[in-house]
């Protein structure tokens, strides 16, 4: 228990400067953090670090971009009733992909999800500013890209950072 509050304490700290850090151990500690929601949704996670790199930021905050990425992917799971839920999350260098298979994100709303107050969630479950704050996150501190594309599974998401130092 004392585990999870550090946990918990050690997450919600403020960053105020840049440290160097490997995102598969960022990935790691959030997938740590919302283990209990996975399990009580019935996801299962595959984690596939092909190549490990350090980038230089805020580790909350790519925690944070993460995180939304994968509730997200758990809403859509749950929402569609998938029965065999799953997210891949793959780490290539400075390359993240977090895929799931719960159908893809339509054609009609593709090009608006990382607009602000755009969600597709009742207003009582979501406010649309989860992937906006998510992509400025990524591309602002981090000189990085945040996009999506469907795949035969469902939505890749895809945080690029190979331009960060």
């Amino acid at each position: 228990m004392s585990d999870t509050i550090d946990d918990f304490t050690n997450f919600f700290k403020k960053d105020t400067q840049k440290v160097e850090f490997y995102p598969s151990e960022i990935i790691k500690d959030a997938l740590k953090l919302i283990e209990g929601r996975l399990k009580q949704n019935s996801v299962y996670v595959c984690l596939d670090v092909k190549e490990k790199k350090s980038i230089l930021g805020y580790k909350t905050e790519f925690s944070q971009v993460v995180l939304n990425i994968i509730n997200n992917a758990i809403d859509a799971l749950k929402e569609r009733n998938i029965k065999d839920k799953k997210i891949w999350i793959r780490v290539d260098g400075k390359k993240i992909e977090i895929e799931d298979n719960a159908g893809g994100i339509p054609k009609e709303i593709m090009d608006k999800i990382f607009e602000p107050y755009f969600t597709t969630k009742f207003q009582s479950q979501g406010t649309g500013i989860g992937l906006y704050m998510s992509r400025v996150i990524i591309t602002q501190h981090f000189n990085g890209r945040l996009y999506t594309y469907n795949s035969k599974n469902g939505a890749v998401f895809v945080i690029d950072l190979l331009k960060s130092k």
